[in-house]
């Protein structure tokens, strides 16, 4: 139960800043507080205040995860015929750079839109295809 009071305290607090407490960070992700909590939860003989607390924390940490992981936006319109584009967007920097740093972007486009979609949406920017 101490490991899983400790990631949620780095979550909450420092996170990945220290490089020390950063492979503790990125060994309890939220997805494994959640079941941790929840098997705590559920396993063993405890009093009804402990196991509402610790079941609450673990819901808590399931909430906490689906609203940091998962995001849904309304569909934009689009023209009759057109298909959807699609995106997948990194930041390679995470944060760590002094400079701005330089995203990687995947487009998923038809071939015939590329010239169109790359004049109107990116002017001035080198783009490989």
């Amino acid at each position: 139960m101490a490991v899983l009071l400790l990631g949620v305290a780095l979550h909450l607090t420092v996170r990945d800043r220290y490089p020390v407490l950063a492979t503790v960070f990125y060994g309890l992700p939220l997805p494994l507080l959640t079941l941790g909590w929840l098997g705590v939860a559920l396993a063993g003989k405890q009093g009804l205040i402990s196991r509402a607390v610790k079941l609450s924390l673990g819901v808590a940490c399931g909430l906490w995860w689906h609203g940091s992981s998962y995001q849904q936006h309304a569909p934009l319109g689009s023209r009759p015929g057109q298909r959807e584009l699609k995106v997948l967007y990194w930041n390679l920097a995470h944060r760590r750079l002094p400079h701005e740093a330089s995203p990687v972007c995947w487009l998923n486009i038809t071939p015939t839109s590329r010239g169109s979609l790359k004049q109107a949406a990116f002017p001035g920017t080198p783009i490989r295809w």
